[in-house]
């Protein structure tokens, strides 16, 4: 991702030099730098389209780079965020069993007292007594 957003940034950081109505917001004293977070920006959804209906080297050239920035940028994103989900939803999904297991036995242990065990369980021979794992954290 910071290779795209780098090598856009050094097309706008050419296309800007030398202009009078410049693509790149002045945000630092350095070229590179502003280029850097107006492509980033641009990422996030703040647009500065003044600069690039007026741009330098057609304004053509400035709106194809600009769709073609804006598309990259918005589709890598949304891939990474698609896998941090995907990744997040197979590691819950993986231990769904063993913590709805777990669960149940909370809530029986914490209900335990309404039962009384010598009725309940007179003419058992043996009783399993389960309880939940205390943790100390």
């Amino acid at each position: 991702m910071l290779i795209i957003i780098a090598a856009f940034a050094n097309v706008f950081a050419f296309m800007d030099s030398d202009t009078e109505n410049p693509i790149i917001m002045k945000y630092t004293s350095s070229n590179g730098f502003n280029a850097f977070l107006t492509i980033w920006l641009m990422m996030l959804g703040e647009f500065n389209l003044d600069g690039i209906q007026n741009g330098p080297m057609g304004s053509f050239i400035c709106w194809v780079f600009f769709l073609l920035g804006s598309f990259m940028l918005i589709v890598v994103c949304l891939n990474m965020l698609i896998g941090i989900m995907t990744d997040t939803f197979s590691n819950v999904y993986s231990t769904q069993l063993q913590t709805s297991l777990k669960e149940k036995i909370d809530l029986m242990y914490d209900h335990i007292w309404l039962l009384e065990m010598k009725k309940e369980f007179q003419d058992q021979k043996y009783v399993i007594h389960i309880c939940p794992e205390v943790m100390i954290r």
